[in-house]
């Protein structure tokens, strides 16, 4: 997004900011999910091409949680930072797997 668009207290950062607002890619990898990963000015969450934040269904997609996963929380918040906390789960399998290959 240019810059002029930014919001007011964004455009005081000096540095590090340069995701916010940004649009994710079809061919790069994802950003970290955070517990924020649904909000555009929070981090390079824009839909790559539609213009959108990702859904949490999307962000969920990304950290490799399976479609059918229901979130038993009470809020979107709660969710959105279960989402930002959780370990990608083909990465935490991953691990696991050469954990027990490693045990004697």
């Amino acid at each position: 997004m240019p810059r002029r668009m930014w919001l007011e207290c964004h455009k005081k950062i000096e540095h590090g900011a340069e995701s916010v607002y940004g649009r994710m890619w079809w061919d790069k990898p994802a950003p970290t999910m955070t517990c924020r990963c649904t909000m555009p000015a929070c981090g390079r969450f824009i839909h790559p091409t539609q213009n959108r934040g990702i859904s949490m269904r999307e962000a969920m997609r990304i950290q490799t949680i399976p479609d059918d996963f229901k979130m038993d929380v009470d809020s979107r918040r709660a969710a959105e930072e279960m989402i930002g906390d959780a370990v990608p789960v083909r990465l935490a399998e991953g691990i696991g797997r050469r954990l027990l290959e490693a045990l004697p």
